[in-house]
């Protein structure tokens, strides 16, 4: 008659049936950590580039913008027919201008 006071050795170090059947291992090995890893980075990387061209483009579409504002305020002032209102509107336009390129990161 077997005593009870055996302790079974399978049930202490039994792994995991469900993920040793289908070839993995409870936990990931260096590769697969590095690999990880690297994505993040990855990640990381492409969303810092994103934000930075996002900026240059809107900076980009902003001085644009200014430049068009210039142009048609510079038509606008050289079709003043009086010399003297020609002259203040230049005067002013180019004030406006330089307030503008101050004012730009």
């Amino acid at each position: 008659m077997p005593s009870n006071n055996t302790v079974r050795s399978s049930s202490v170090h039994q792994p995991d049936w469900h993920l040793s059947r289908l070839g993995w291992s409870t936990g990931l090995d260096t590769s697969a950590w590095l690999c990880l890893i690297l994505i993040v980075v990855a990640l990381g990387l492409l969303g810092a580039f994103h934000q930075v061209t996002l900026g240059i483009v809107q900076q980009s579409e902003l001085r644009l913008q200014n430049i068009s504002a210039y142009n048609q305020a510079t038509g606008h002032c050289n079709s003043l027919s009086d010399r003297i209102a020609r002259q203040n509107c230049l005067s002013l336009r180019q004030v406006l201008a330089s307030e503008i390129s101050t004012s730009e990161p």
